[in-house]
């Protein structure tokens, strides 16, 4: 390629580069920042959870300590506990799974020895509580004690079809 031609290139190549380097610039502006970090709106509050008989306890289950560990517990390698994600997946399958009729609020508490001992709901309601049991009854979760609540919402009188 001879001098002239080469040159040539540059010079039509150069416009078109200070374009696409233009188009690529993003600008932001931010303002009423909170302080101490970012403002997420407002939340839920469970308050007061009153625990349930949901039989997690006696003979029913397996014995914690011979329960193999529950994989969709155990996040990746770097984050090996992952309780909230697993506690908000039950949840989600069992309203599902009874028909989305639930309300109210599920809390779920982890022992230390990795399985659930106790389940709380303000507004208890059996199918999704046999639910609950079933997929935590039997399964550990590797990650230290811990509580994770899970909100239904109100007024559920079945699934929305999509």
């Amino acid at each position: 390629m001879n001098h002239a031609r080469a040159a040539g290139l540059v010079l039509l190549a150069a416009p078109l580069a200070v374009a696409v380097v233009a188009a690529c610039e993003r600008s932001a502006d931010l303002r009423d920042e909170t302080p101490g970090g970012i403002d997420v709106g407002p939340t839920l509050d469970a308050g007061d959870i009153p625990d349930i008989d949901a039989g997690l306890g006696g003979d029913a289950h397996t014995e914690c300590s011979s329960r193999a560990d529950d994989p969709g517990c155990v996040g990746p390698v770097d984050f090996p506990c992952s309780f909230d994600l697993w506690v908000q997946q039950i949840a989600a399958d069992c309203r599902d799974a009874t028909g989305c009729t639930a309300n109210g609020w599920l809390e779920v508490t982890l022992g230390a020895d990795g399985c659930v001992t106790a389940l709380g709901m303000n507004q208890p309601s059996q199918p999704l509580i046999d639910c609950v049991v079933a997929a935590v009854g039997e399964a550990r979760c590797p990650c230290p004690a811990d509580v994770e609540t899970f909100y239904f919402g109100e007024g559920n009188d079945g699934c929305v079809e999509e």
